[in-house]
């Protein structure tokens, strides 16, 4: 059987007897249309070009309806990630163009195709909380093969998927979302009290809301803490931040209605960096993981 082969020979029926159809892979909600200004910008899009590469084969998966909903699930919810078969490599192009097109003036900035030309492109299964078997089916000979957790010998997948449109559905737990949907230049326009009147805090600047458990295990997972070690983080110093109250608002606004961003220094390195802890864990056994102090230990 072949080493890679298109989405529709993966089945979770012996029978294949799921229809294949065509869809969409990332999504703009009704509540989108900032975000798809930002990807628009920082891919080198004109305005309003995302629309048209939304419903091309750029961003188009064709599988069975059995496996469609768990591509194309949330990170929340989901169980099974589709990842590029190159992701450490690929994710540091999308970083690079989406820095360059940050600095670089609008007329200057790069498209993204010219970086990301029509594919196929490689993916693989990334397997987090999903244990059932998949079925493969061989399209030149019919063969049919079970595959079991924990997928030792699964076959990669090709697609048309694009990688910049693979990284908006996964940018939650992508180290392009900080790249993003970082505008790169000083926009905002609004007014803080000159007086220092406003009173000094100490808030979480991570608050998970009371549906965020299964993005808690991830987080727990990448950053390789024991089950349950979030909660006690987050409570720390390792998530505080002293602030005045007229800032501590701006400071922790969900990504969507932000006008002011909190980056590290060295944005770059910072993020290079996470990204390697985040696919070191990623390919490691579970007790081989290691712990994001080690890479970040405690700061000034």
């Amino acid at each position: 059987m072949n080493s890679s082969l298109p989405l529709d020979c993966f089945s979770l029926s012996i029978d294949f007897s799921s229809p294949v159809i065509e869809l969409q892979y990332a999504k703009s909600s009704a509540s989108g249309d900032r975000l798809l200004d930002k990807l628009e910008y920082f891919y080198g899009m004109q305005r309003g070009d995302s629309e048209q590469y939304m419903s091309s084969e750029l961003n188009t998966i064709k599988c069975r309806t059995d496996f469609a909903a768990l591509l194309t699930s949330g990170v929340d919810d989901a169980k099974l990630f589709l990842f590029l078969k190159r992701t450490k490599a690929t994710v540091q192009r999308l970083q690079r163009l989406v820095t360059r097109n940050s600095e670089a003036k609008i007329e200057k900035r790069l498209k993204f195709d010219e970086k990301f030309p029509l594919g196929p492109y490689g993916y693989r299964f990334v397997y987090l909380d999903f244990k059932q078997t998949i079925y493969v089916r061989d399209p030149t000979t019919g063969e049919i093969i079970g595959h079991d957790a924990p997928y030792n010998c699964m076959p990669k997948i090709t697609s048309t998927l694009n990688p910049c449109f693979w990284a908006i559905q996964t940018a939650t737990i992508s180290v392009v979302t900080a790249a993003s949907l970082h505008r790169g230049t000083n926009r905002w326009k609004g007014r803080i009290s000159g007086d220092f009147n406003s009173p000094v805090l100490e808030l979480q600047y991570f608050q998970p809301s009371d549906s965020d458990d299964r993005l808690l295990d991830r987080l727990e997972f990448f950053n390789g803490m024991e089950r349950g070690d979030s909660e006690r983080y987050l409570t720390s110093e390792l998530n505080i931040i002293k602030c005045q109250k007229d800032f501590a608002g701006l400071l922790t606004s969900a990504v969507e209605d932000a006008r002011l961003f909190l980056f590290p220094k060295k944005t770059k390195a910072t993020v290079q960096r996470l990204q390697r802890l985040a696919t070191r864990n990623l390919e490691a056994q579970l007790e081989k993981r290691s712990t994001f102090e080690k890479e970040f230990p405690l700061g000034l």
